[in-house]
């Protein structure tokens, strides 16, 4: 956060305009993210879009656009949603050099606000649905499966979900203690 502080005062000097220049365009960019990961979980275009313009129009986001100093907001929300991005990736086909890139977005998203530290357990939701990860998660009915087409993401026992985020949980724990340290 205050690197993007730094830039922008490299950039626009002390002009506030430009300062808010930037928060709408890291909005828009989050918003152009969250459209982009919400269709790669979804599937559809339309349920992407409307996700996305609810994220585009919401106070919580919006506000952060119009108060310059909640940038913080807009730059872990970037690293949150790239972050998710790297995840629907790595699920797709593990991998470590995937683990390695979605462990470092979502250090990124931790550091610029600590309150980041539930991605993991946010990972943990989404391999239940939309993603259904968990092998249990495959609802029987009338003894034939309800999901017949292959499996878009790599299954995984519950347990198995959760020694995955072990080492992201461990890093939040890490970080968490980092800005209570440094807070006191």
């Amino acid at each position: 956060t205050r690197l993007s502080f730094v830039l922008d005062g490299h950039l626009w000097k002390m002009h506030p305009s430009g300062f808010h220049l930037t928060s709408l365009m890291l909005h828009i960019i989050n918003t152009i993210v969250c459209f982009a990961v919400c269709r790669a979980m979804l599937g559809g275009v339309w349920k992407a879009f409307l996700v996305a313009a609810i994220f585009a129009i919401h106070p919580l986001h919006t506000e952060s656009v119009c108060w310059v100093n909640d940038r913080n907001d807009l730059v872990c929300g970037l690293f949150w949603l790239l972050a998710m991005s790297a995840y629907l990736s790595y699920c797709r086909t593990l991998g470590f050099g995937k683990y390695l890139l979605l462990t470092v977005l979502m250090s990124l998203s931790v550091m610029s606000k600590p309150q980041a530290a539930t991605f993991p357990f946010a990972m943990l939701l989404l391999d239940l649905w939309p993603l259904s990860r968990w092998k249990a998660s495959r609802w029987k009915t009338n003894n034939t499966e309800y999901n017949e087409e292959p499996a878009r993401f790599t299954q995984r026992s519950f347990i198995g979900l959760c020694m995955e985020k072990l080492p992201l949980i461990v890093l939040c724990v890490f970080f968490m203690g980092l800005a209570w340290f440094f807070k006191s």
